[in-house]
């Protein structure tokens, strides 16, 4: 071997091939902008707001999200994904609904359309929704024209049908009554029934001779709206298979009158034993296993779970801070227990000698400096602002259009400042300005800031902005502090779980400081507890990370069995939160507890979304769809049916659109002709919330339903915290673009991370 050939460097390892740990595989999903997101925004509305903590506030949002934007935005992302839109998205879903009405109407009494039973209606309508799918494909595949110019077009199309066709049958733009046909069928049974016993007393001939003269609705003591259509029918009408199907779309739960005593222990257990069962799956995916597993540790697992359950059992019998305080510093105590027995029982141990403790070299001091800061903001701020002002911030603080004005540039040059702040660093003058993709980073910076804080000063309130301000300033006091503990980790093992421990740390005193603040119980009591819940977790997975071996390299065993736990765990708390969310105790309806109901639109929602969501991850066809939304010609080049993929995929979208049309007829009853113009736009912002991008190829239909969810949270969230609703969109449209750059943030570090 010659020395140029021995002193060669070793070939770099191809980086596709790379292992990504469990917090790396999780950041490059394209629904975890939308997930943090989602979280965040709650917080923020349960904190300003009553009702997102009740109940019925969840119940709203769920509604709101589930039809028709969640239905919708998930079958357009898959469309978004496959490289096209679907502009008569929004009109077809009122089309359809019409059109089944009209289907089932009755063209002989006092109703109009073509007298069909709702189980002939059902599947025609179905048929021209799948045909109206493969004519928008058909069309863009033949013509290759860009897809909004084609389903543009037959937005208009649908738009002027449903009022031409509805002016034509009905004359009026209004289509309905749905629920009419089950009043006309009660009232044909109970005509019938009076027919009978009439007809037994004064004879046929009788009946006869009131018949003809218009008589026989008044003898018969029938005032119903249909009774003369109904004897003109002889009485043989019935529901049409309407009473089912109402059942099927319009089903609704109604939670008050579900009594279940021992709710709150499902609810507990559930939640609790499923997030420390979700730590414990991260856990798996993140350390390496023992050659072979530690007996002993798994004693000191159960003796910490039995202490974990007298502090559940603690935390059950009272809803005193006191008690709370107790049951959380039993079950942190458990969880700290069990978790060392957990590592213990099957994760090897990390070698002596783990790093130093010195900032020095690390990165970490800047965004360690910044989290404090602003960690101590948060707390001066909170104490500064008036909590129990009212007034709208401009008034309370006297700021004039010219003072908001100043304040908004002075923003936005901040806001320019940050975004050039690699170019100043390595070198900036003035005439980067002047390039494309600088010049473009800095007018969207300036206008996001602009605009969301004129936004901001016009829509708060004193009590609100205290609120807005504290929330934004202590997360990013959380972010910048993780930030510093991860790159403290990258440098050491020793100093990345001292920087966590300071962040579990910081959690803590911000409890005790939320509880001397406030006056509220979900403060004082479910937000403490929960917080001292959260620092308790990170500082446990501090010492783990200290004292255990990351794994670096693939484990099916391993990654199997903690998918197995994080499935469990998903479980868990699903039953936690259903059997909070479905059934009262008889405490709460003494109490004068609101009514809430629960439609089955959300069952219709959340399966949908589950069925599109397993289809474009496990199936052909889902991958079909990402290959020919990032290349058609390469896709078909491979053997990919590009061509019968985007038609299939155009139908799934108008299948959403009859699906939609049902829940809409069945909730509605009537239908106007107008319904669903314009909401496409929600659908598509929901989805790009959610992850998807704009160019296809990329995205996640579990993201836009996410999306959709947070477009809901705002809709219901303002009003909730008493806020002018006429603000709405711009929430909506600030989401957005925060949701664009999050996403395109978070993706871009955690696939540069090796």
């Amino acid at each position: 071997m010659s020395d140029t050939t021995a002193g060669a460097a070793a070939p770099k390892p191809d980086e596709r091939l790379a292992y990504r740990g469990v917090f790396q595989r999780a950041l490059i999903r394209p629904e975890i902008g939308a997930a943090i997101g989602a979280i965040f925004i709650w917080v923020f509305f349960w904190a300003v707001s009553v009702k997102f903590g009740e109940a019925s506030g969840a119940s709203s949002i769920l509604d709101v999200a589930a039809s028709p934007l969640g239905i919708m935005a998930v079958a357009v992302a898959l469309l978004m994904i496959g490289g096209e839109f679907d502009l008569s998205s929004g009109a077809a879903t009122g089309a359809l609904g019409i059109l089944t009405i009209l289907l089932v109407r009755d063209v002989n009494g006092l109703l109009a359309g073509a007298g069909f039973s709702l189980w002939m209606a059902l599947p025609i309508s179905l048929a021209a929704a799948l045909g109206l799918g493969w004519w928008n494909g058909f069309l863009v595949n033949r013509t290759s024209l860009p897809s909004f110019i084609v389903t543009l077009g037959s937005f208009f199309v649908l738009k002027g049908a449903k009022l031409g066709f509805s002016k034509l049958i009905v004359d009026q733009i209004q289509v309905g009554k749905l629920d009419d046909l089950q009043i006309y069928a009660d009232e044909s049974a109970e005509y019938k029934t009076a027919l009978a016993q009439f007809q037994e007393q004064f004879g046929a001939e009788r009946v006869e001779e009131l018949r003809a003269s218009g008589g026989l609705a008044e003898a018969l003591g029938l005032e119903g709206s249909f009774t003369e259509s109904i004897i003109a029918t002889g009485g043989n009408t019935s529901d049409k298979g309407y009473g089912l199907l109402d059942t099927i779309f319009a089903g609704e739960w109604v939670r008050n009158e579900h009594i279940w005593e021992s709710r709150d222990w499902f609810y507990s257990i559930g939640m609790i034993a499923g997030l420390c069962i979700a730590v414990l799956a991260v856990y798996e995916l993140h350390f390496r296993r023992r050659d072979s597993f530690n007996p002993a540790g798994l004693g000191v697992f159960a003796a910490g779970a039995v202490v974990g359950i007298i502090g559940i059992n603690r935390l059950h019998a009272t809803d005193s801070t006191g008690g709370n305080t107790t049951g959380a510093v039993l079950i942190a105590g458990g969880m700290l227990v069990a978790t060392i027995g957990w590592c213990m029982w099957r994760y090897a141990m990390r070698p002596e000698g783990a790093g130093n403790l010195s900032l020095a070299g690390s990165g970490a001091m800047t965004p360690l400096v910044g989290g404090i800061v602003a960690f101590v903001a948060s707390i001066v701020t909170a104490l500064w602002f008036d909590a129990q002002n009212g007034e709208d911030l401009s008034d309370a603080f006297d700021l004039g259009g010219g003072t908001m004005l100043l304040i908004a540039i002075v923003v936005a040059v901040i806001a320019a400042a940050i975004s050039l702040r690699g170019e100043i660093v390595t070198g900036f003058s003035a005439v980067d300005l002047f390039l494309g993709e600088t010049r473009a980073k800095v007018i969207s910076a300036v206008i996001v800031a602009m605009l969301g804080t004129i936004g901001f000063l016009n829509l708060s309130t004193e009590q609100g902005a205290r609120a807005i301000i504290f929330l934004a300033l202590a997360i990013g006091a959380v972010v910048a502090l993780m930030i510093a503990a991860n790159r403290g980790r990258r440098h050491s093992d020793a100093l990345g779980s001292a920087l966590l421990f300071l962040v579990s740390v910081g959690v803590v005193v911000m409890a005790f400081f939320i509880r001397s603040e406030s006056t509220a119980p979900k403060f004082r009591a479910q937000a403490f507890t929960i917080m001292l819940l959260i620092a308790a977790v990170m500082a446990i997975w501090a010492l783990a990370t200290a004292r255990f071996e990351v794994r670096r390299f693939p484990d099916v065993a391993a990654d199997g069995f903690g998918r197995n736990l994080g499935l469990f765990a998903v479980a868990l708390i699903t039953v936690g939160l259903v059997s909070r969310l479905m059934w009262v105790t008889q405490a709460e309806l003494d109490a004068g507890l609101t009514q809430t109901k629960f439609s089955v639109r959300i069952l219709w929602f959340l399966g949908f979304t589950a069925v599109v969501s397993w289809v474009l991850a496990r199936t052909r066809f889902g991958s079909w769809t990402f290959a020919v939304g990032g290349n058609k010609e390469a896709a078909r080049q491979v053997g990919v049916p590009a061509a019968r993929t985007k038609t299939q995929l155009f139908m799934v979208v108008s299948f959403a659109a009859w699906l939609v049309g049902l829940l809409l007829a069945f909730r509605l009853n009537t239908i106007q002709a107008s319904t669903g113009d314009g909401e496409e736009f929600e659908y598509i912002i929901a989805a790009v919330v959610g992850g998807t991008a704009l160019t296809g190829g990329y995205g996640s239909t579990l993201g836009a339903g996410i999306g959709a969810l947070i477009m809901a949270m705002a809709i219901q969230g303002i009003p909730s915290a008493r806020w002018n609703s006429d603000w709405r969109f711009v929430f909506v449209g600030g989401i957005l673009l925060l949701a664009v750059v999050a996403n395109n943030y978070i993706r871009t570090k955690a696939e540069a991370a090796r």
